[in-house]
């Protein structure tokens, strides 16, 4: 079976529990019912007492009553704990969907490809389509990710800035090229893997006000430590003037 899905939660004293949600895990067969389901904390806690399962169900629906199609098909087994986010992956292979429920009581869509999109799932929601799922949304989404990346943050950010010019990449071009392919993030993981080397390998997408598009995302810098995404702080940097990419190489190394 394919299309796996695991969900987790951040607990209060830091630590995840995860476990298998099933497969087929795309959002119109398991991220629904949780959104629907499952979003106060005290059923979230009655779920993930429940232990794993191949199909989330009503609550209640363990003890009987329901059709096979809304009834929990628990494993019998806990779910797992782990002192980070990283580690809801770790039990499963080729983990395709995860949804995580954190200290904001807010449930994340994660999409585990190249980079951990962590996205709220009101805008999966928002954006599914009966014909294409989620798919479609998440390819344009992706494509947004490297826009900002090679584009808005290197003019955000001149240590980055600096690090494309010192490793002689063209950022426009790098774009073009990814681009140019059907899976732009693995373009960039195959073919210019000291850019993706810079970053977390989580990011944020943050919507805007309505709850309907992604604001902004939110990267960081690769660290030997990984900070937990709720630690992360929203500080963006002062959109820059349009400068070339030499002069905020330079830039940055006349500040350090």
């Amino acid at each position: 079976m394919g299309d796996t899905s695991v969900m987790a939660r951040r607990l209060a004293d830091g630590r995840v529990q995860y476990g298998w949600s099933g497969n087929g895990g795309y959002f119109a067969s398991t991220g629904i019912r949780l959104l629907y389901w499952y979003t106060e904390p005290s059923d979230v806690d009655y779920l993930f007492g429940l232990g794993q399962t191949g199909l989330i169900g009503t609550p209640g629906s363990e003890k009987g009553g329901e059709s096979a199609f809304f009834t929990h098909r628990l494993t019998g087994e806990p779910c797992d704990f782990g002192a980070s986010e990283q580690d809801i992956f770790s039990k499963l292979m080729f983990v395709d969907y995860a949804y995580f429920y954190d200290i904001d009581h807010n449930w994340y869509y994660i999409s585990p490809s190249v980079l951990r999109i962590k996205i709220p799932i009101e805008l999966i929601q928002r954006n599914w389509s009966e014909k294409t799922d989620e798919f479609a949304y998440l390819r344009e989404l992706r494509k947004e990710l490297l826009r900002y990346m090679l584009l808005d943050y290197s003019k955000e950010n001149l240590e980055f800035a600096a690090y494309l010019y010192e490793h002689g990449f063209d950022p426009e071009e790098v774009l073009k090229q990814c681009l140019a392919k059907p899976f732009p993030l693995s373009e960039l993981r195959d073919h210019y893997l000291p850019i993706l080397q810079y970053f977390d390998p989580w990011v944020l997408a943050k919507p805007n006000d309505a709850g309907t598009a992604v604001e902004k995302f939110i990267l960081r810098r690769a660290s030997s430590l990984h900070v937990e995404t709720c630690d992360w702080e929203d500080k963006w940097i002062r959109k820059r003037p349009q400068i070339s990419y030499e002069e905020l190489a330079e830039e940055w190394h006349a500040q350090h």
